[in-house]
């Protein structure tokens, strides 16, 4: 008989119920990425000026200032927002706990994606009497089909987590009015330019499911781009990327119905289309869902990363809006579907983000 088994009938002890709690976060973390350009590793310091959310933690860890905890997980980055998920450690004796928290991207040389994240910072840990958290997560993607009255192509992946007490939301689409040139090879000695749009949610004040009559609602403040890139050269090997905000904290709301969403902007037509995936769970742990779900056997997202997501988007390594295989091709949404890192063109980025998350 082996030592420290348990004997028959015997049970685990039951864990700890957890305590919620509110926590106030300051310091630097730094974020780790790889360059595959120059085949080196690079840091960013991102200064973490006040983060407040609430936390599930172990009973052990007592409210008070923790001068010197660690933080340890990865960080989501896009255009307007970094998303922070990890694992809090006050001391070097206490257990860890999870955490998630979003603030401001005002780092523009931070790259767009999935970066390790680490650093030691100060987490001021309160008394709460609100009740332990449960998280629902909310996963949306699906391809654009109308612009106001226009047909349209896009994309549009949007992420929600509400628990009952908070509620936050990610969000990006991308769309423009289907051109009206017939897609095809472009003369070598043509140049010609391919514009579209593309709006990030900065701040959601409303994330809700069932929302008067809707099945999943998010309402906030966008941030609105216009893309242009410019191809020239006589292979198109020439190309400038430009990229202009044209609304900055415009209001908006996302709504879903009956497998249909519609994204509202102030200051432009609505954005209309078809949804692939809702994929609805509820969890105990906070945690956004998987960049790299973007395929599978029947060509939509099946909510696993796997060999489908893979080879999917290494078929489109390389390509731009507006160019594929040196010629002009209206193929906005396969652009924007497999471009996981959301930097408007399918790049080794792309490909690593979903290697990465092979399995899960």
């Amino acid at each position: 008989m082996l030592a420290g088994l348990a004997s028959v009938g015997s049970s685990w002890p039951a864990s700890p119920t957890p305590l919620t709690v509110k926590v106030s976060l300051t310091g630097t973390i730094q974020l780790c990425w790889y360059n595959w350009t120059a085949w080196n590793f690079e840091t960013y310091n991102v200064s973490i000026i006040e983060a407040n959310f609430t936390a599930a933690i172990p009973p052990v860890i007592a409210p008070a200032q923790y001068n010197n905890a660690t933080f340890e997980g990865y960080a989501r980055v896009d255009q307007t927002s970094i998303g922070f998920f990890g694992d809090i450690q006050v001391n070097a004796t206490s257990p860890e706990f999870r955490v998630s928290f979003i603030v401001p991207n005002d780092w523009p040389k931070v790259p767009i994606g999935t970066l390790e994240a680490c650093g030691t910072v100060e987490a001021t840990i309160t008394k709460t009497t609100l009740p332990i958290l449960q998280y629902t997560m909310v996963h949306l993607v699906g391809p654009v089909t109308k612009y106001g009255n226009e047909n349209a192509t896009g994309w549009i992946n949007a992420d929600g987590m509400i628990t009952n007490v908070t509620q936050t939301a990610k969000a990006h689409v991308f769309w423009m009015p289907t051109p009206k040139i017939t897609p095809g090879p472009t003369p070598k000695s043509t140049n010609f330019t391919y514009s579209f749009y593309a709006a990030g949610l900065i701040n959601a004040s409303t994330v809700s499911l069932n929302h008067t009559g809707y099945d999943f609602y998010v309402n906030g403040t966008w941030k609105v781009y216009n893309v242009t890139f410019t191809y020239s050269g006589q292979h198109f090997d020439e190309c400038k990327e430009n990229v202009t905000v044209v609304a900055q904290n415009a209001t908006g709301d996302l709504a879903v119905s009956s497998l249909n969403f519609t994204v509202s902007i102030k200051g432009f037509n609505d954005v209309n289309g078809s949804v692939w995936l809702l994929k609805i769970y509820h969890s105990t742990i906070p945690e956004w869902n998987l960049e790299g779900d973007i395929t599978g056997p029947y060509g939509r997202p099946q909510g696993r990363v796997d060999l489908y997501d893979l080879v999917a988007v290494a078929k489109h390594i390389g390509e731009t809006p507006g160019l594929q295989q040196g010629s002009y091709a209206n193929n906005m949404q396969e652009v924007e579907q497999y471009d996981v890192n959301f930097d408007f063109q399918i790049n080794i980025y792309s490909l690593v983000t979903v290697a990465s998350e092979m399995g899960s």
